[in-house]
């Protein structure tokens, strides 16, 4: 599960130099972009941890800096109970439009909060998504909402919206109880 490269190389690094009796180096730093590249979420959930692991049982001869780059809610759900304020550090690039309509890339050190589910990282600042359903599952929400809230809104647009809740989300899906409570006090569904 970690990088093979990464442990490989400073494994490899730390050996060659004692063979060749010379001095390992003092500091390394690592820069692994997309790290949850072709994992499935169970080994997302454990990447980081095994290369700590790997980094701490080097660091006492090298200083070892981690940089992580990733689009992977399941990858910020995982560091949570690693993330240390005194030494680690979350930063967030954004596309951010200028005066000009120009696109800029901004990055922004972001205060590292422990979300406790990866549909939560979805929906906060680094994915920055308004929720954790499909596109058209948040379109048909949208609807819904506007008709519990709607004084003048009959029975018969009810039932389309209900259809195409059905359509979109699943038995279960906490919206349900919501609509279904709103919809039979005002008689819209049976």
């Amino acid at each position: 599960m970690l990088p093979p490269a990464c442990a490989g190389l400073l494994r490899w690094h730390v050996e060659a130099s004692r063979l060749l009796g010379s001095d390992t180096t003092s500091q390394v730093i690592f820069l692994i972009d997309e790290i949850e590249a072709h994992l499935h979420p169970k080994w997302q959930r454990s990447i980081i941890g095994a290369l700590l692991d790997v980094m701490n049982e080097l660091t006492e001869e090298i200083d070892i800096q981690v940089i992580i780059v990733t689009h992977s809610p399941m990858i910020l759900a995982s560091v949570e109970p690693l993330f240390d304020e005194d030494k680690d550090a979350w930063f967030d690039l954004d596309l951010a439009e200028d005066e000009e309509g120009k696109g800029n890339v901004e990055l922004t050190k972001r205060p590292f909060l422990r979300r406790g589910d990866v549909s939560n990282w979805l929906t906060s600042e680094a994915f920055d998504l308004p929720s954790a359903r499909s596109v058209e599952a948040e379109r048909v929400l949208e609807d819904a909402a506007v008709a519990m809230s709607a004084v003048a809104f009959d029975a018969r647009e009810a039932q389309e919206v209900d259809r195409k809740l059905k359509s979109v989300l699943s038995d279960i899906d906490p919206f349900w109880i919501r609509w279904r409570y709103v919809a039979e006090k005002k008689g819209w569904l049976k």
